[in-house]
């Protein structure tokens, strides 16, 4: 398997995000899919905010990646 671009990863979110059924402006938009992914991590008892902060680090990594 290849490893997916930024775009592609960017086109992820915007169809994560195209799910969500209100639309109040795309950073309410991403605030809401943000929080329906908090109640998924409370349910299943993950750590949402070690999932977040592995996010930060995965993002980062990325985004140098594919600059380099």
């Amino acid at each position: 398997m290849s490893i997916p671009t930024n775009a592609t990863r960017t086109q992820w979110g915007a169809n994560a995000i195209a799910t969500n059924p209100d639309d109040n402006g795309d950073e309410t938009n991403l605030a809401d899919v943000l929080a329906n992914l908090m109640h998924y991590a409370d349910r299943e008892g993950l750590n949402f905010d070690e999932c977040l902060r592995m996010a930060y680090l995965h993002h980062a990594d990325e985004v140098n990646e594919e600059s380099n």
